[in-house]
């Protein structure tokens, strides 16, 4: 359970940039670069060039950069992500396994994918889920 413990007040985690880079192969990689309080945090993905591969590159590096920004506060992994269509819009869901002062919690995030921009979406989304859980540990 998330109680007061994990509400800081302090500044969150913000997007400063997401490059998304298709290689040849059918491949492709994704960096993020975070901000807080003047920090640069940067984290990369690769993966695949379909749906769920941009999905999965774009969360991982979103992960990463998390990881870096809370280091040694936080254990994430990825439990799923997907994107759905609803009411003639793409919506990016997140589900992510985070471990935290030896507690075990399941968070959610969502982020409309505006354009259809996958890789956008999956990146807020996991700031959706984690942003409250990682202000502590900032």
């Amino acid at each position: 359970m998330i109680d007061g413990r994990f509400l800081s007040g302090s500044a969150r985690l913000r997007v400063d940039a997401i490059d998304y880079r298709p290689g040849a192969d059918g491949t492709g990689s994704v960096e993020v670069r975070l901000s807080h309080t003047g920090r640069t945090l940067v984290g990369r993905g690769n993966g695949l060039m379909t749906r769920e591969g941009h999905l999965r590159m774009a969360a991982d590096a979103a992960m990463e950069a998390v990881r870096e920004a809370t280091q040694p506060g936080l254990a994430l992994v990825l439990g799923g992500i997907k994107a759905v269509r609803a009411f003639d819009s793409w919506l990016v869901i997140v589900s992510i396994d985070v471990e935290v002062e030896g507690e075990h919690l399941r968070v959610l995030g969502a982020q409309a994918a505006e354009g259809a921009n996958m890789v956008r979406g999956a990146v807020h989304a996991v700031l959706d889920a984690l942003n409250r859980v990682a202000e502590p540990h900032l």
